[in-house]
């Protein structure tokens, strides 16, 4: 199952991104991107039901965001550290939640901030989803 998602992760980079990743971990790279605080949710939200219908799987690379559409690809760089992942947002944060993104447990592992419990973040789009399920 793991090697499934980083092959997906890699065909994702290579196929629907029109940047480089060199461009993209680059500091001095000047794109469109969204800069924020990004969180993680896991055990408590486990199996329910995420907005775009799926059950919500703290072990995939997913995220709840409330300024991209649905179903959105998006590279996700933690900025203390450089590492970075590819997601798919399918669900929303709570109305009073002021962070950029709430990453599912393994997106957090794997950008390195589990301790933390915070990040600061960029993201970069690789395709924009059309909001439905």
């Amino acid at each position: 199952m793991k090697t499934g998602v980083i092959i997906f992760s890699i065909l994702m980079l290579t196929v629907y991104s029109f940047k480089s990743v060199s461009q993209i971990t680059d500091p001095n790279y000047q794109s469109a991107a969204l800069y924020g605080t990004a969180s993680f949710y896991g055990d408590d939200f486990h199996g329910r039901q995420t907005a775009s219908g799926q059950r919500f799987n703290m072990d995939l690379m997913t995220a709840a965001c409330n300024v991209l559409p649905i179903g959105t690809m998006v590279i996700v760089i933690n900025t203390r550290n450089d590492k970075f992942i590819v997601v798919r947002i399918n669900d929303r944060l709570s109305k009073s939640n002021r962070r950029i993104l709430d990453l599912s447990m393994e997106a957090a592992r794997k950008l390195d901030f589990i301790k933390q419990g915070l990040a600061q973040v960029r993201i970069e789009i690789l395709s924009m989803g059309n909001g439905r399920r």
